[in-house]
Protein backbone atom coordinates (compact mmCIF):
# COMPACT_ATOMS: atom_id res chain seq x y z
CA UNK A 1 0.00 0.00 0.00
CA UNK A 2 1.39 3.39 -0.97
CA UNK A 3 1.24 5.78 1.94
CA UNK A 4 0.10 9.35 1.08
CA UNK A 5 2.68 12.10 1.37
CA UNK A 6 2.45 14.46 4.30
CA UNK A 7 1.02 17.88 3.47
CA UNK A 8 3.47 20.76 3.63
CA UNK A 9 2.76 23.47 6.14
CA UNK A 10 4.78 25.94 8.13
CA UNK A 11 5.12 25.65 11.92
CA UNK A 12 2.97 28.11 13.82
CA UNK A 13 6.01 29.51 15.63
CA UNK A 14 6.94 31.52 12.54
CA UNK A 15 3.86 33.74 12.81
CA UNK A 16 3.57 34.39 16.55
CA UNK A 17 2.76 38.02 17.36
CA UNK A 18 5.42 40.13 19.03
CA UNK A 19 3.45 41.22 22.10
CA UNK A 20 4.01 41.16 25.86
CA UNK A 21 1.69 38.89 27.82
CA UNK A 22 0.85 40.33 31.28
CA UNK A 23 1.93 38.08 34.15
CA UNK A 24 -1.56 38.31 35.64
CA UNK A 25 -2.96 36.68 32.50
CA UNK A 26 -0.53 33.74 32.65
CA UNK A 27 -1.09 33.26 36.39
CA UNK A 28 -4.87 33.24 35.95
CA UNK A 29 -4.75 30.74 33.08
CA UNK A 30 -2.57 28.43 35.20
CA UNK A 31 -4.74 28.77 38.30
CA UNK A 32 -6.30 25.36 37.58
CA UNK A 33 -4.45 22.71 39.61
CA UNK A 34 -4.37 20.19 36.77
CA UNK A 35 -2.33 22.48 34.49
CA UNK A 36 1.22 21.56 35.46
CA UNK A 37 3.23 23.52 32.89
CA UNK A 38 5.79 26.30 32.97
CA UNK A 39 4.77 29.93 32.59
CA UNK A 40 6.95 30.23 29.49
CA UNK A 41 5.17 27.33 27.79
CA UNK A 42 1.79 28.80 28.73
CA UNK A 43 2.91 32.09 27.21
CA UNK A 44 3.73 30.33 23.93
CA UNK A 45 0.25 28.78 23.78
CA UNK A 46 -1.35 32.18 24.48
CA UNK A 47 0.70 33.65 21.62
CA UNK A 48 -0.50 30.85 19.36
CA UNK A 49 -4.08 31.75 20.25
CA UNK A 50 -3.43 35.44 19.58
CA UNK A 51 -1.95 34.57 16.19
CA UNK A 52 -5.37 33.23 15.23
CA UNK A 53 -7.31 36.03 16.99
CA UNK A 54 -5.47 39.28 16.20
CA UNK A 55 -8.34 41.43 17.50
CA UNK A 56 -7.67 40.14 21.01
CA UNK A 57 -4.08 41.46 20.78
CA UNK A 58 -5.37 45.02 20.88
CA UNK A 59 -7.47 44.18 23.94
CA UNK A 60 -4.47 43.04 26.00
CA UNK A 61 -3.62 46.54 27.16
CA UNK A 62 -7.09 47.34 28.38
CA UNK A 63 -7.31 48.04 32.10
CA UNK A 64 -10.00 45.45 32.80
CA UNK A 65 -9.00 42.90 30.16
CA UNK A 66 -9.33 39.97 32.60
CA UNK A 67 -13.02 40.81 33.01
CA UNK A 68 -13.86 40.88 29.30
CA UNK A 69 -15.63 38.27 27.19
CA UNK A 70 -12.63 38.16 24.87
CA UNK A 71 -10.40 37.13 27.77
CA UNK A 72 -12.83 34.47 28.98
CA UNK A 73 -12.87 32.96 25.49
CA UNK A 74 -9.09 33.06 25.29
CA UNK A 75 -8.61 31.53 28.74
CA UNK A 76 -11.00 28.69 27.97
CA UNK A 77 -9.33 27.95 24.64
CA UNK A 78 -5.78 28.11 26.04
CA UNK A 79 -6.61 25.84 28.96
CA UNK A 80 -8.20 23.33 26.60
CA UNK A 81 -5.13 23.41 24.35
CA UNK A 82 -2.79 22.92 27.32
CA UNK A 83 -4.77 19.87 28.43
CA UNK A 84 -4.51 18.42 24.94
CA UNK A 85 -0.77 19.11 24.79
CA UNK A 86 0.40 18.04 28.24
CA UNK A 87 -2.40 15.91 29.64
CA UNK A 88 -4.05 16.23 33.00
CA UNK A 89 -3.02 15.62 36.59
CA UNK A 90 -6.13 13.88 37.83
CA UNK A 91 -5.93 13.59 41.62
CA UNK A 92 -6.50 16.16 44.32
CA UNK A 93 -3.28 15.45 46.24
CA UNK A 94 -0.23 17.63 45.93
CA UNK A 95 2.52 15.94 43.94
CA UNK A 96 4.92 15.68 46.86
CA UNK A 97 2.27 13.79 48.81
CA UNK A 98 2.58 10.99 46.25
CA UNK A 99 6.29 10.37 46.88
CA UNK A 100 5.58 7.73 49.50
CA UNK A 101 2.71 6.15 47.60
CA UNK A 102 2.84 2.86 45.72
CA UNK A 103 3.83 2.92 42.05
CA UNK A 104 0.28 2.24 40.95
CA UNK A 105 -1.04 5.26 42.86
CA UNK A 106 1.58 7.53 41.26
CA UNK A 107 0.87 6.27 37.74
CA UNK A 108 -2.87 6.59 38.33
CA UNK A 109 -2.48 10.29 39.13
CA UNK A 110 -1.88 11.40 35.52
CA UNK A 111 -4.21 10.60 32.67
CA UNK A 112 -1.61 9.25 30.23
CA UNK A 113 -0.03 6.79 32.65
CA UNK A 114 -3.39 5.93 34.22
CA UNK A 115 -4.66 4.74 30.83
CA UNK A 116 -1.61 2.46 30.58
CA UNK A 117 -1.75 1.24 34.18
CA UNK A 118 -3.20 -2.25 33.64
CA UNK A 119 -0.68 -3.02 30.90
CA UNK A 120 2.63 -1.85 32.40
CA UNK A 121 3.50 -5.24 34.00
CA UNK A 122 3.83 -6.90 30.55
CA UNK A 123 4.35 -3.86 28.32
CA UNK A 124 8.12 -3.43 28.46
CA UNK A 125 8.80 -7.12 27.94
CA UNK A 126 6.97 -6.81 24.62
CA UNK A 127 8.57 -3.49 23.65
CA UNK A 128 12.16 -4.45 24.55
CA UNK A 129 12.14 -8.16 23.78
CA UNK A 130 15.52 -9.69 24.61
CA UNK A 131 17.36 -6.41 23.98
CA UNK A 132 17.15 -4.69 27.36
CA UNK A 133 18.20 -1.02 27.37
CA UNK A 134 21.28 0.25 29.21
CA UNK A 135 20.31 3.92 28.93
CA UNK A 136 16.81 5.29 28.31
CA UNK A 137 15.88 8.77 27.12
CA UNK A 138 12.18 9.47 27.77
CA UNK A 139 10.90 12.50 25.82
CA UNK A 140 7.58 14.09 26.86
CA UNK A 141 8.00 11.80 29.87
CA UNK A 142 5.30 12.96 32.27
CA UNK A 143 5.16 10.42 35.09
CA UNK A 144 6.13 7.48 32.88
CA UNK A 145 9.61 7.22 34.50
CA UNK A 146 7.81 6.10 37.67
CA UNK A 147 6.99 2.86 35.86
CA UNK A 148 10.68 1.96 36.32
CA UNK A 149 9.96 -1.19 38.33
CA UNK A 150 8.21 -2.70 35.31
CA UNK A 151 11.17 -2.25 32.94
CA UNK A 152 12.63 -5.68 33.70
CA UNK A 153 16.12 -4.14 33.92
CA UNK A 154 17.90 -1.28 35.71
CA UNK A 155 18.99 1.23 33.07
CA UNK A 156 20.25 4.76 33.51
CA UNK A 157 17.19 6.91 32.89
CA UNK A 158 16.91 10.44 31.44
CA UNK A 159 13.51 12.13 31.35
CA UNK A 160 12.43 15.47 29.89
CA UNK A 161 9.03 17.13 29.90
CA UNK A 162 7.56 20.61 29.55
CA UNK A 163 6.16 20.44 33.10
CA UNK A 164 8.57 21.70 35.79
CA UNK A 165 6.30 20.29 38.50
CA UNK A 166 6.32 16.77 37.08
CA UNK A 167 10.07 16.79 36.43
CA UNK A 168 10.74 18.05 39.95
CA UNK A 169 8.66 15.16 41.28
CA UNK A 170 10.47 12.62 39.07
CA UNK A 171 13.83 13.99 40.27
CA UNK A 172 12.81 13.42 43.90
CA UNK A 173 11.40 10.01 43.01
CA UNK A 174 14.68 9.01 41.30
CA UNK A 175 16.61 10.10 44.39
CA UNK A 176 14.28 8.21 46.73
CA UNK A 177 14.66 5.00 44.72
CA UNK A 178 18.38 5.46 43.95
CA UNK A 179 17.85 5.52 40.18
CA UNK A 180 20.78 6.77 38.12
CA UNK A 181 19.88 9.47 35.63
CA UNK A 182 18.27 12.88 35.44
CA UNK A 183 14.88 14.53 34.97
CA UNK A 184 14.62 18.08 33.71
CA UNK A 185 12.07 20.54 32.38
CA UNK A 186 12.41 21.88 28.85
CA UNK A 187 10.39 22.85 25.80
CA UNK A 188 11.31 19.81 23.70
CA UNK A 189 10.78 21.77 20.48
CA UNK A 190 13.79 23.90 21.45
CA UNK A 191 16.20 21.24 22.75
CA UNK A 192 19.30 20.79 20.56
CA UNK A 193 21.53 18.53 22.69
CA UNK A 194 20.45 15.21 24.16
CA UNK A 195 21.96 12.62 26.52
CA UNK A 196 23.42 9.58 24.78
CA UNK A 197 20.98 6.69 25.08
CA UNK A 198 20.47 3.40 23.30
CA UNK A 199 16.67 3.54 23.63
CA UNK A 200 14.45 6.60 23.10
CA UNK A 201 10.85 6.61 24.32
CA UNK A 202 8.26 9.09 23.05
CA UNK A 203 4.96 7.87 24.46
CA UNK A 204 1.94 9.80 23.14
CA UNK A 205 4.25 12.78 22.64
CA UNK A 206 4.75 12.84 18.90
CA UNK A 207 1.29 14.21 18.09
CA UNK A 208 1.82 16.92 20.70
CA UNK A 209 5.19 17.96 19.27
CA UNK A 210 3.82 17.94 15.72
CA UNK A 211 0.91 20.11 16.82
CA UNK A 212 3.36 22.73 18.07
CA UNK A 213 6.06 22.39 15.41
CA UNK A 214 4.96 20.50 12.30
CA UNK A 215 7.77 18.29 11.01
CA UNK A 216 9.53 18.02 14.39
CA UNK A 217 8.56 14.36 14.61
CA UNK A 218 10.55 13.46 11.52
CA UNK A 219 13.47 15.59 12.69
CA UNK A 220 13.55 13.71 15.99
CA UNK A 221 13.46 10.38 14.19
CA UNK A 222 16.38 11.56 12.07
CA UNK A 223 18.26 12.72 15.17
CA UNK A 224 17.91 9.31 16.82
CA UNK A 225 17.95 7.14 13.69
CA UNK A 226 20.89 5.08 15.02
CA UNK A 227 19.04 4.31 18.28
CA UNK A 228 16.09 2.12 19.09
CA UNK A 229 13.08 4.44 19.07
CA UNK A 230 9.75 3.48 20.62
CA UNK A 231 6.95 5.88 19.74
CA UNK A 232 3.33 5.57 20.72
CA UNK A 233 0.19 7.29 19.51
CA UNK A 234 -3.23 7.56 21.08
CA UNK A 235 -5.88 5.60 19.22
CA UNK A 236 -8.77 7.19 21.09
CA UNK A 237 -9.60 10.71 22.19
CA UNK A 238 -9.10 11.80 25.81
CA UNK A 239 -12.76 11.06 26.53
CA UNK A 240 -12.41 7.61 24.98
CA UNK A 241 -15.63 8.16 23.07
CA UNK A 242 -14.05 8.45 19.61
CA UNK A 243 -11.33 6.48 17.86
CA UNK A 244 -8.43 8.23 16.13
CA UNK A 245 -7.69 6.90 12.66
CA UNK A 246 -4.41 4.96 12.53
CA UNK A 247 -3.97 6.21 8.95
CA UNK A 248 -3.10 9.64 10.35
CA UNK A 249 0.27 8.18 11.43
CA UNK A 250 1.25 6.54 8.14
CA UNK A 251 4.02 9.14 7.89
CA UNK A 252 6.07 7.27 10.48
CA UNK A 253 5.83 4.03 8.51
CA UNK A 254 6.84 5.88 5.35
CA UNK A 255 9.83 7.40 7.18
CA UNK A 256 10.97 3.92 8.22
CA UNK A 257 10.67 2.64 4.66
CA UNK A 258 12.57 5.60 3.24
CA UNK A 259 15.43 5.17 5.72
CA UNK A 260 15.65 1.38 5.61
CA UNK A 261 14.46 1.01 9.21
CA UNK A 262 12.50 -1.99 10.36
CA UNK A 263 9.56 -1.55 12.69
CA UNK A 264 6.89 -3.54 14.43
CA UNK A 265 3.75 -2.45 16.22
CA UNK A 266 2.09 -3.35 19.49
CA UNK A 267 -1.41 -2.30 20.51
CA UNK A 268 -3.04 -1.87 23.87
CA UNK A 269 -6.47 -0.30 24.34
CA UNK A 270 -6.24 3.37 23.38
CA UNK A 271 -2.58 3.27 22.27
CA UNK A 272 -0.40 1.95 19.44
CA UNK A 273 3.37 1.53 19.82
CA UNK A 274 5.91 1.61 17.00
CA UNK A 275 9.19 -0.13 17.86
CA UNK A 276 11.76 1.14 15.35
CA UNK A 277 15.20 -0.38 14.87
Amino acid sequence: MVKPRRPSRKPLRASLPNVSIPGAVIDDVLAKKDLLVSKEFCKQIILRYLAKHPKTVSDLGKEHFLKTKAYDEMKKAVRQELRVLVGMFVVEHKLDELLDERTTAILASHRSTAERLDYYPELYAVLFGNNKPAVILDICAGLNPCSYEYLGCTPEYYAVDVSPQLMDFVTKWFQKHHISGKAWQADVTKVTEWPDADTVLIFKGMDVLERIDYGLGERLLEKFRDKRIIVSFATATISGKREIRISKRFWIERWCQQHGKTFRTHDIPGERFYIIG
